[in-house]
């Protein structure tokens, strides 16, 4: 059922998919994770967060658990948009709820984003986190840290 609404967001069928997705939650069927992963997706690709939240929400409502990906895909696009607010609201809340532990993914999508919004301080403190939880950064993760060290140095100097 996944390939489904992904076709449709690839070929930029926006409203198609959000339709699919009203014409599935009235006749009152469930979806699997795997297809909610792939609606959720699809919306915060394209800038329909609201979109996505709804979906999250009947995914939730419907008995359905939310796992790392899922998390992921929603923390990223905050990050993405700019939302850093939000998405460290999420990632501490979900962190804390136990429901899913942040990867490796989350915190380099959430790590970007301090970088380059809040600073290197707590980057820091997120980057020091993970790697206490066992989490080890990737070049990705690293990428921004390196990047805004270097212009703290430039500017200092």
């Amino acid at each position: 059922m996944s390939y489904w609404p992904d076709g449709l967001f690839k070929v930029n069928r926006f409203e198609e998919a959000f339709g699919l997705v009203r014409e599935i939650d009235e006749k009152g069927l469930k979806l699997n994770l795997v297809t909610y992963n792939t609606i959720l997706n699809g919306f915060c690709r394209t800038g329909m967060t609201n979109e996505a939240m709804q979906v999250f929400s009947n995914m939730l409502t419907r008995g359905t658990k939310p796992d790392a990906i899922t998390y992921n895909i929603l923390i990223y696009f905050y990050c993405k948009q700019g939302r850093i607010k939000t998405a460290i609201q999420l990632f501490n809340s979900t962190g804390a709820a136990k429901e899913w532990c942040p990867d490796v993914i989350a915190y380099t999508s959430l790590l970007s984003v301090i970088c380059n919004s809040v600073g290197l301080d707590q980057a820091m403190v997120y980057l020091d986190k993970m790697i206490r939880e066992g989490i080890y950064p990737n070049i990705g993760t690293w990428k921004p840290i390196y990047i805004l060290d270097d212009i703290l140095r430039e500017g200092s100097s």
